[in-house]
Parts: C-alpha cells; sequence; structure tokens
C-alpha cells in the first residue's frame, strides 16, 4: 500500500491533468498523464486516484475527463501489462467494481473492468449484483454479468422478464447475444404469456411494475416472439402457443382470402387448408368453426369424414347439415366441378394482360437432361425475367421455400421446378445457375428481385455466393419510383388502382395481371394449368415492360431511363434548359391535400412507431390518434387505413415504404423531430380546426375521451377507504360510479389516485378519471401553458349558430366559391370525410 506522501503526490498529479483539462489542452493532458504513468510506482493507484476526483466520473460523457484518464491507463499498458500484474491488488479491484456499478456510462463501466482486470475475482462480485436486481437496477447488472462473463448466475425471470415486462429488452442485447440459455428461457417464457393476460398480471405485480399495457396484446407479443426466433435461430418448437396461434391465423386468413376478397381459387383454397391441418392436426376443429362462421356448413363435410371427427364435437349446425345432407360421393363430385371450372377461367378473362408469347413456348423444367438445356439456352439471351413462387407459410415452420423459378427470355419461358430438381442437382448445376446472376452480359429483370434473392439464396452456397454480387439487374420496383417522379410522360396510364408489379403493367398497358393464384399452393404437385400460365404472364411481363420502356423513352428524347434514381435530376434534353432547382426527395413532395379544414373530432390518424410522442400531443388536441406500440410493425398502419379510413403519419424508410399501399392524401411524412414541432407540421398540413372544448378532452395515455369526473372530498375517501374491510361502497358522479372499497370504476378499471398528492387534493375541486385506464387529471396551470400557445392558433373561437338550410353541402367543383361564402357569412366550412364534399359546420364559426 501506497505511503501518504505518494497519494498526496497523486493528488498533485490530478491537479496539473485538471488544470489542462480546463483550458481544452488535450494534447498536454495526454502527454503530462502519459509522463507521470511511467514514473509512477503504481499507475493502477495513480489512475484511480484521478478519476475519483473527476467531478463528471458519474455522468454518461463519453468526453469526460474521467473517461480521458481511464483510456489513457489503458493505452499506456498496452503491451506491458504484465510489467505491472503485481500493482493490481485485490482491495483495489473491489474499489473499482464499486465505482462501475454506478456508472451511467456503458463505455466508462467496460473500460474500468478491462483495465483493472474485474474478470480475475468476478465470483466475489455476485452477491452485489443480486442486490442490485433486487433494486432494480437491471441494466447496470446486465452491462456487468456480461463483462465478467456471470450470466449462468443469474436466472431469466429476476433479471431479463424484468426488462421485458418494462419494455426495455434492448438493455440486455449483448448479454442475450453471449448466453443461449437465457435466449431459450425468454422466448419460453414470451410463449406461456400469449393469451394469458391473468397471468401476466401476477408477474407483473411480483416485479412491482405497474402498467400491464404490454402484455394487453397477444398480438404485439406474438410480433415480439417471432423477432427474437429469427434474431437468436431459434426453433419454433420452442413455442408451442405462438406455432397454434400463427396457424389458426393463417387458417383464418385463408377464409378471409377465399370468402370476402374472393382473391383464392377454390383448388388452391382446399389444398392449402389440407396442408394446413396436415401440419397441425389440432386445426381441425377450428376447421369446421371456421366454415359455419362462413355460413358454408356443406363444404366442412369431405373434411369431416376425412379426419374422422366425433359428431358429438360438432356445432349443432353441422350435424344438422350431415343429416339433410346427400351422400358423401354426391359432395366429392360437385367440390371437383367447381376445381374444374376454377382451372378453366383463365381464358375466359379479357381484363387481364395476357400471356404475350404462344403457350406452347411454355416449358417446364423437371429434369437435370431439361435443367442443362434450359441453362444453355438462357445463357445465350442477352435479356431474361426472372421471378419465383413459394408457398405461404404465415410464419411458422422452416419458412419460405422456393418451389419454382421463371426465367423468360424473348421467345420462350422456362419453368424451372426447383422442388423436383433439389435433390437432383450437383454443385456444378448449381454453379450454372449462380453464372447467370454474375454474368454482366446479361440483364436481369425481376420486380421486388432482392426478396427473390434472400429466399434462392437458401437453396445452394453456390448460388448464394453468386447472389451477394449479383450483376447488371433492373429492379422494376425501384425503378418504378422513380419513372413516376422524375418521367411520368413515359406511362400511357398514369392514374391506377392496383399495387406491385400489376400496377407497373396496367401503367403501361391499361391491363391489370390476373393475381389469382398468387396466393396458391406451389408446393403441391402437379402444378395446375391456371398455376403454369400465372408463372408463366409474371415473368413474361418483365420482358415487354422493359421492351416498352425502351421503345417510349427513344420517343421522349430520354435513353437512359434505366439509370434515373430518385433524388437525381432526369436528362431530358427537352427539360435541360429548365431551371436548375433540386428536384424533392420523396420525404419532401408535396402532396395535394383535401381543399377545406377538418375539424379535430374528425380527425382520426394512426401515428407510426417512431411517431409516439406525436400521438399524445394529438390527444391533447381532441384528435383520436392510435399509436403503434413497440413490437408492431408498419404494416399495421395499412390495417388501420383500410378498415378505419385513418390517416397515416410516419416518416424515414417505413413513409417510403407505406407510400406504395396508400393513397398520398392518406399519408403524411412528418418531418420535424420534437413531438410540438412534429403537432404545428401535421396541423397546418391536414388544415386542423379545434373547438376550444377540444383542448385535453381525450386521454393522453389510452386516447379516450370518456371521463367520470370525481370531487376532491371522493378522491380523500378513496384514499382512506380503500383496501380496509368494508365491502363494496357504490358512489355514483358524473360520466359512472366508483367502489370506494376496491378503488375501481363501474367497468372495473383501477382509478390511479394513489399518485395525486395531498397539496393538489387540497387546491383542485374536481378530478377527471379516464374511463379505460384509470388515469386523474386535474386544471392546473397546464391549461393556458405553454403547450396552450402551440395550438392557440389552431382553435376556432365559438360563436352563434348559424340556420344554414339548404346550404348544407356542396360539390367539390364549387369548393371555392364555398369556402368564400362561408367566409362572408363567417362560418367555418369543413369536408365531410365520408362523402368527400365540402359542408357548412353549424357548430363553429370564425
Amino acid at each position: 500500500m501506497e505511503n501518504m506522501d505518494v497519494v498526496e503526490n497523486y493528488t498533485s498529479c490530478y491537479m496539473v491533468l485538471q488544470n489542462l483539462w480546463k483550458n481544452n489542452k488535450k494534447k498536454e493532458f495526454e502527454q503530462v498523464l502519459q509522463m507521470n504513468l511511467s514514473c509512477a510506482p503504481n499507475p493502477f493507484k495513480l489512475a484511480l486516484v484521478c478519476i475519483k476526483l473527476c467531478p463528471d466520473l458519474f455522468k454518461s460523457k463519453n468526453n469526460g475527463m474521467a473517461v480521458a484518464v481511464a483510456l489513457e491507463l489503458q493505452s499506456f499498458l498496452g503491451k506491458q501489462e504484465k510489467c505491472y500484474l503485481g500493482c493490481l491488488k485485490k482491495e483495489m479491484q473491489v474499489d473499482v467494481f464499486n465505482l462501475a456499478v454506478r456508472q451511467k456510462n456503458t463505455g466508462m463501466m467496460r473500460v474500468l473492468t478491462k483495465v483493472y482486470q474485474l474478470g480475475d475475482v468476478r465470483e466475489q462480485f455476485i452477491p452485489t449484483l443480486h442486490a442490485m436486481i433486487v433494486e432494480q437496477h437491471y441494466k447496470e447488472v446486465c452491462t456487468l454479468a456480461t463483462l465478467l462473463d456471470l450470466q449462468e448466475h443469474f436466472p431469466t425471470q429476476e433479471l431479463i422478464v424484468p426488462l421485458f415486462c418494462q419494455d426495455r429488452l434492448c438493455l440486455a442485447d449483448e448479454f442475450l447475444a453471449s448466453s443461449p440459455k437465457h435466449q431459450k428461457e425468454l422466448v419460453i417464457f414470451i410463449d406461456s404469456v400469449i393469451g394469458r393476460e391473468r397471468e401476466a398480471s401476477l408477474i407483473l405485480e411480483k416485479f412491482n411494475i405497474t402498467d400491464i399495457g404490454r402484455f394487453k396484446s397477444s398480438k404485439v407479443l406474438c410480433n415480439v416472439l417471432g423477432r427474437l426466433l429469427k434474431r437468436f435461430q431459434l426453433d419454433m418448437s420452442l413455442c408451442p402457443h405462438l406455432y397454434k396461434r400463427r396457424s389458426v391465423g393463417g387458417l383464418r386468413y385463408l377464409f378471409y382470402k377465399y370468402y370476402i376478397e374472393k382473391g383464392l381459387q377454390t383448388t388452391a383454397f382446399h389444398s392449402l387448408v389440407e396442408d394446413a391441418v396436415k401440419e397441425t392436426p389440432d386445426l381441425k376443429y377450428t376447421l369446421v368453426d371456421l366454415f359455419c362462421e362462413y355460413c358454408d356448413p356443406q363444404s366442412a363435410l369431405p373434411y369431416i369424414h376425412k379426419y374422422q371427427m366425433k359428431s358429438e364435437n360438432l356445432p349443432q349446425s353441422i350435424r344438422d347439415v350431415m343429416l339433410a345432407c346427400p351422400s358423401l360421393d354426391q359432395i366429392n363430385s360437385c367440390q371437383n366441378a367447381v376445381k374444374i371450372a376454377s382451372e378453366e377461367c383463365w381464358d375466359e378473362d379479357e381484363i387481364s394482360y395476357p400471356l404475350s408469347i404462344c403457350q406452347g413456348n411454355i416449358v417446364l423444367i423437371d429434369s437435370v437432361e431439361e435443367f442443362e438445356k434450359c441453362m444453355i439456352d438462357v445463357s445465350k439471351s442477352p435479356v431474361l425475367g426472372l421471378d419465383s413462387e413459394w408457398k405461404p407459410t404465415f410464419g411458422i415452420g422452416a419458412g419460405e421455400q422456393v418451389s419454382l423459378m421463371q426465367i423468360a427470355t424473348a421467345t420462350h419461358v422456362y419453368l424451372v421446378d426447383i422442388m423436383s430438381l433439389q435433390p437432383l442437382l450437383d454443385n456444378s448445376h448449381w454453379s450454372q445457375l449462380g453464372n447467370i446472376f454474375t454474368d454482366a452480359n446479361i440483364t436481369k429483370l425481376g420486380y421486388g428481385i432482392k426478396s427473390d434473392f434472400k429466399i434462392l439464396a437458401k437453396l445452394h452456397n453456390d448460388l448464394k455466393k453468386s447472389l451477394t454480387t449479383p450483376k447488371n439487374i433492373i429492379d422494376f420496383d425501384q425503378k418504378k419510383t422513380a419513372l413516376l417522379e422524375l418521367l411520368p410522360d413515359i406511362f400511357s396510364f398514369n392514374i391506377s388502382a392496383y399495387k406491385g408489379l400489376s400496377d407497373l403493367v396496367y401503367r403501361c398497358f391499361g391491363k391489370p395481371l390476373n393475381k389469382s393464384e398468387q396466393f396458391s399452393n406451389w408446393a403441391n404437385r402437379p402444378l395446375s394449368r391456371s398455376q403454369k400460365l400465372y408463372a408463366a404472364v409474371d415473368a413474361v411481363c418483365l420482358m415487354d415492360i422493359y421492351n416498352y420502356l425502351n421503345a417510349k423513352s427513344q420517343e421522349l428524347g430520354c435513353s437512359n431511363w434505366q439509370n434515373l434514381k430518385v433524388g437525381t435530376p432526369q436528362s431530358n434534353p427537352k427539360s435541360a434548359k429548365k431551371s436548375k432547382k433540386k428536384e424533392p426527395s420523396p420525404d419532401k413532395t408535396v402532396v395535394q391535400r383535401r381543399q377545406g379544414p377538418i375539424v379535430a373530432k374528425d380527425f382520426h390518424v394512426v401515428c407510426d412507431t417512431m411517431l409516439q410522442g406525436l400521438a399524445k400531443k394529438l390527444r391533447l388536441c381532441g384528435i383520436d390518434a392510435v399509436a403503434l406500440e413497440n413490437g408492431q410493425t408498419s404494416d399495421d398502419c395499412i390495417e388501420f387505413y383500410e378498415k378505419e379510413r385513418r390517416y397515416v403519419l410516419s416518416r424515414g424508410t417505413a413513409y417510403r415504404r407505406l407510400v406504395k399501399y396508400i393513397p398520398a392524401e392518406y399519408i403524411c411524412h412528418v418531418e420535424s423531430e420534437g413531438a410540438r414541432e412534429q403537432l404545428k407540421e401535421v396541423m397546418k398540413s391536414f388544415k386542423v380546426q379545434m373547438a376550444p372544448d377540444d383542448f385535453l378532452s381525450r386521454c393522453v395515455k389510452c386516447n379516450t375521451n370518456s371521463y367520470i369526473y370525481i370531487s376532491s372530498a371522493v378522491i380523500r375517501d378513496l384514499q382512506k377507504s380503500t383496501g380496509s374491510a368494508q365491502g363494496d361502497h357504490w358512489i355514483d358522479c358524473k360520466g359512472g360510479q366508483i367502489n370506494l372499497g376496491s378503488g375501481c370504476t363501474d367497468d372495473g378499471v383501477k382509478i390511479a389516485f394513489s399518485k395525486i398528492a395531498t397539496a393538489v387534493i387540497d387546491k383542485i375541486e374536481m378530478f377527471y378519471v379516464c374511463r379505460k385506464c384509470g388515469k386523474c387529471y386535474w386544471d392546473g396551470e397546464h391549461e393556458n401553458g405553454s403547450f396552450r400557445d402551440v395550438v392557440q392558433e389552431f382553435i376556432v373561437p365559438e360563436g352563434m349558430i348559424v340556420n344554414c338550410v339548404g346550404l348544407s353541402s356542396v360539390e367539390d367543383e364549387a369548393a371555392e366559391s364555398v369556402y368564400d361564402l362561408g367566409k362572408q357569412l363567417n362560418i367555418l366550412c369543413v369536408e365531410d370525410l365520408d362523402s368527400g364534399q365540402i359542408c357548412f359546420n353549424r357548430q363553429y364559426c370564425l
């Protein structure tokens, strides 16, 4: 142990270093510290004294003096670390550990652990880390347990589950990445609470977590679990509840697709249903229930016979049909007639885009000899149209597996039966196929071709290597976006109601693709005639689009359409002399919104996960704002738009994806950063008008606009009475009833009155309790505070109600006249979101 004089010398050294650091002399700071470390009898002790004296030691700063000292010590030791090992004492390591556990800066924690070699005495830190778990310092324990390689000493239920419940699982990323045991235990736990909210509540109570919102949505849990399985490459068999839920969801989707959307051929529907039940036999009774739900019990009879289901377990409606139905042979003959009709429906379709080559030039490749001939032919073609098909898996099983690959040349289309060929082809055959993708002399056409590459890469390692460095690829999915922005005149039809490749085909030729076989059982053999035609058209149309764009671009004098990219100016000679203004990026494209203002109460939005703060601000303005929870995907925004016609607010890459599926007037790219600035941007973009009573009319937490009004006296009674043995004591309040004994509303919602301070109760007369979540609100300074100033420009003052009989609605063509008349009458004109008409609002005036 150093004597007092040495420690004092270390302190003097710190004073010199601090002076250099304050004067921003970083270079001199490093030189002086390195010199003192080399002269000190114990460099570990010198650095530790300096670190302890640093005022920024426990601040989360990566550029602080404490971090700089630790890094300089690490640099000093370098290769000569072994020379100073005798200076590193156990007492000093314990001292450093006590500093590390209090660190907010994970980087500093990492450096201290490494430099002072805390891993050598890791065992004695275990009790301290367990005590930290009791105090709920989960983040620090996760980091230190990982750095010290102590994961096995901490059960998943004690350390990882609480982080998951608090929606802070990201803090355990490094911990989980190095511990397969905890990975499995975590996914098993999440799977165990899917659809079992009662058990989840008990778990949350155990960890003192009051917000059970994390477990309210089984859909969110399934999404999180699916991502964890994919990330850790774990088998789905660990999660039986997820597997069953996805299987049932997949089966339900098949029925919706077939009976409601009419988007499935009868043959494909029954083939996929049979496969689903074959993979998950427990679905057979769910299958029967779905036939009843969709009012088609007769179609369930063949499955009942096939799977030998007991009649006592079947719904009464099915048993009634079984008594009155014809023989099973007659049922099967009727179904076969429907299947044959569905096979022949392709030829009768005159609305869809037809196959542009002779059907005799569709070649099915299902043998090695035919494959070799096919490779020779396609390698000579300068341009190829590529596509692939696979059976839908609904997120269960081994994932998507390519069943069929289509390769189109100028005269033929080859349907390569991957399912039949995969066990027959050797390494040289896969290399031949891979060479097509790396050959720069062959132009490869596709639509969303990266997704095809991803699935094809699973077939063979040689093919996977080729697909990582493909050459001369044209992805029409990306090109369509660039052409619509920079060269829209290249398309013959500019308005389209279709999506994906079908949208591009329509814009070029005025006819969409027939997508009836898109959702088909491509793993079933033999392939049906309509499947072969569908697969052929999907590949051949790529060649047709390529030829069309080449010809059309020549007409427009823009031969470089292949090189156009979003955000770059077009090279059309006709527009070369125009102003050299920057082309707007897709995020900043000006969208023509609806012409009239929207009343806040009629404005319904859904905010992407990155805009959850904006959703809360919108609710403060009385706007119905749904916010996607962590774990939900941007696809849920599409569902909200389709089902509820909500406006979608998004940004970044999620916006660029969503804008392909949602009309431009229903989606907004939010560019501002702060929630308040985002609010102003959205309100101005959609011309939202608020009534005075819209302000603070919705619950910020759950988006509900229904409240129970409770006096301060009742709040006092709740705090005194709740939990006592006095039993149920109901009190009538404005908006509902409350139970003084349980502290719940008549909906069974627990009122969050315990968080209200006594001083507030003494000052406030009336409280507003959200009927859905129990959160308590009261009138305070915020009502007239800074936030109200932010939205003041959007509030329309109340006025007298104007009798507008005979002027209730006007067609959009006369919108400008309506607004002028509205201003003359001093009435706010708003737009009816359902009818699309401009209306005089009878409640508010300008």
